[in-house]
C-alpha cells in the first residue's frame, strides 16, 4: 500500500519535514505516488525547499505525490547508489516499482531509523 503511517502529504507535513532539514543542505527523497506502486528516488541540493520540489514534480504528475522518507546529507553520488540498489525495481526514469527490496527499505527507514542512524546511512553509502 502506497499509504504509510509517519508519511508526509504535501499539504499538510511539509512543515514539519522543512523543519527537520534546517540545517542540512542536501537530501535524497523518497516520493510515493498515491494510488499507485510508485516511488520516486531524487536528490535535492537545500532540503529545505523540498516543499517547493514536491510542488514542482506535482504539477506534471496525475497522482498526488507523498513525501515517505529523507535522507539529510546525501547528494547525488548516495541517489546513484541508491537507484543501482533498487535497479531491478525500476520503471523509468527516477522512478521505482515498490517491491519487496525497496518496499523493506523504506518500511525500516521509515519505523526504526534515528537522525543519527540516517547520517551513518549516508556514510555506508559513501
Amino acid at each position: 500500500m502506497i499509504e504509510r503511517e509517519g508519511a508526509q502529504p504535501i499539504s499538510t507535513g511539509q512543515r514539519s519535514v522543512v523543519r527537520a532539514a534546517a540545517d542540512s543542505v542536501s537530501a535524497v527523497y523518497f516520493l510515493a505516488a498515491v494510488g499507485t506502486n510508485l516511488i520516486k528516488i531524487g536528490t535535492i541540493l537545500d532540503a529545505r525547499k523540498i516543499g517547493d520540489r514536491i510542488n514542482t514534480l506535482q504539477a506534471g504528475c496525475p497522482f498526488d505525490l507523498k513525501l515517505i522518507f529523507m535522507l539529510h546529507g546525501a547528494g547525488r553520488s548516495h541517489e546513484r547508489k541508491l537507484h543501482a540498489r533498487f535497479a531491478r525495481c525500476h520503471a523509468r526514469g527516477e522512478w521505482f516499482r515498490r517491491e519487496e527490496a525497496l518496499e523493506a527499505f523504506l518500511d525500516y527507514s521509515t519505523h526504526h531509523v534515528s537522525e543519527a542512524s540516517r547520517k551513518i546511512m549516508v556514510a555506508m553509502l559513501d
